[in-house]
């Protein structure tokens, strides 16, 4: 009985770690700052399925983190062990022989290298080889901007002096235009867009809320708001002696835009400027 309950409990002890896939891994190492990879300090295996081991018992099961700018320097008795690392898209891990990263660095690219191959060691404790200095960097720039919404005019039709009602016809546009280093960082990988994306309206909703200015619930952003502009083409008609203004809510952070798909519909008498109708209107996408 008790030899079989022994022989358990050692032959679970020796199961081996499991590289995560790449979805598994953070993309953020901070609110602000980019993941650029993983490092396991085990000894490292030929195949992810056995790869990414704990050294001692204390290290961390997910690998210790190391983010965009992050540097060991190491000397000439001392090398990082790294027997399994995983450097995410977008980033880039340097490797130096020599120390205060002199020399040209062993560059690796985005991936998972169960078993990896560094030039020192192996380690008498980890089993696994390193590098003298280690540098690891990430090409994405984090979301950086004050966001803001305001109505913005869209068109205004005027029929003052018209004696029949006339037709309003405009383009109405719905979604989100990012800046150019944030679609380039985005293009990047399906994660990091997802995560940027999300911390990019997550700014919005934490420091408008509910819009004073629009009455918007940033914090319900829609997925119309958030995916990719589309334009509707609308038809409205406006009496005569009025003016039909149609103004819409619109966010900004930065040169990034989410136009929202509320809309204020104004009725103006047209000699006296005077607003006699005012309505809110959701457009359904």
């Amino acid at each position: 009985m008790w030899n079989q309950i022994f022989v358990l409990i050692l032959s679970f002890d020796l199961i081996r770690a499991e590289c995560p896939s790449m979805d598994q891994v953070p993309v953020m190492y901070n609110s602000d700052t980019f993941l650029c990879g993983l490092a396991f300090y085990g000894e490292g295996r030929g195949y992810p399925i056995d790869g990414c081991n704990k050294c001692r018992p204390d290290d961390d099961e997910n690998g210790k983190q190391m983010k965009h700018g992050y540097n060991y320097a190491g000397n000439d008795n001392q090398f990082l062990p790294m027997g399994s690392v995983i450097i995410r898209p977008g980033c880039k891990l340097y490797g130096y022989t020599e120390p205060n990263f002199q020399g040209l660095p062993a560059v690796y690219e985005t991936g998972i290298y169960s078993k990896f191959d560094a030039p020192f060691g192996p380690s008498s404790t980890c089993g696994s080889k390193g590098y003298s200095g280690v540098k690891c960097r990430c090409e994405m720039t984090p979301i950086d901007c004050e966001p803001e919404d305001k109505y913005a005019l869209v068109i205004q039709c005027d029929n003052t002096y018209a004696l029949e009602t006339t037709e309003c016809n405009y383009i109405k546009t719905i979604g989100t235009s990012y800046s150019n280093s944030i679609e380039e960082s985005m293009s990047i990988d399906a994660t990091v867009s997802a995560s940027m994306e999300a911390s990019f309206f997550n700014l919005f909703g934490t420091q408008l809320g509910v819009s004073a200015t629009t009455g918007y619930d940033w914090t319900e952003t829609t997925e119309a708001t958030k995916n990719e502009q589309i334009t509707i083409e609308v038809k409205s008609r406006v009496s005569p002696g009025y003016i039909l203004q149609i103004q819409q809510a619109m966010g900004k952070c930065g040169d990034s835009h989410s136009n929202t798909e509320l809309f204020k519909i104004l009725h103006i008498e047209g000699e006296t400027g005077k607003i006699v109708k005012e309505e809110l209107e959701w457009t359904k996408i």
